[in-house]
């Protein structure tokens, strides 16, 4: 445990030190938080629903309610498993010496929610819009590498909450084709049952 320490705080120390420089000062605390800002989250929200009208019709409202659900849930549980946890933050700890760069409540370190809700929304569109794959964990990784550089994370709670939301969106997509299966066989077994009778 030990040895896995070392390696956290070392790479916390070359991301939130060594990397340190006047763009990043700028852009990283900006886009950490950047759902936070309505005139932003919510355009993004109508785009995207619409996305879904467009690429999906009648179907679309599942697959938007799905990706909702698994953001829901990744929240829900990060939320819960930090309380649990009290994990002190890195700007917490005055031996490291950590700029931080952007508001956070403290002992919510573990695990980064922001990780794991932009991963859990990676995964998820990108099993629906796969040709998108690169662009949304680009994203994910952008904010997840912030939460570090912000010094409001340590590496291992943004890669807890990586592959926690990597899990999360897996999952709903998987629940989401299920749905679809059993309404497309109801739908089925309807036509049938009008067509005999």
């Amino acid at each position: 445990m030990d040895f896995l320490y070392s390696i956290d705080l070392a790479i916390l120390k070359f991301v939130n030190e060594t990397t340190e420089n006047p763009f990043f000062d700028f852009l990283m605390p900006f886009v950490t938080d950047l759902h936070l800002n309505r005139w932003f989250a919510i355009p993004v929200l109508v785009i995207l629903f619409s996305y879904y009208v467009y690429r999906f019709k009648k179907k679309s409202f599942v697959f938007f309610l799905f990706l909702m659900l698994a953001l829901s849930a990744s929240d829900f549980t990060g939320g819960r498993i930090k309380r649990i946890v009290e994990r002190p933050r890195p700007f917490q700890n005055n031996e490291l010496h950590v700029t931080q760069r952007s508001p956070a409540s403290e002992n919510t370190s573990f695990y980064s929610n922001h990780a794991s809700n932009n991963f859990t929304f990676a995964t998820y569109s990108s099993l629906v819009f796969p040709e998108a794959k690169i662009f949304y964990f680009s994203i994910a990784a952008l904010i997840s590498y912030s939460r570090v550089y912000n010094g409001v994370h340590y590496p291992s709670d943004v890669f807890a909450g990586s592959i926690t939301g990597l899990l999360w969106g897996m999952l709903f997509h998987f629940l989401l084709f299920k749905t679809l299966l059993r309404k497309e066989n109801s739908w089925d077994r309807l036509s049938l049952g009008q067509m005999v009778f």
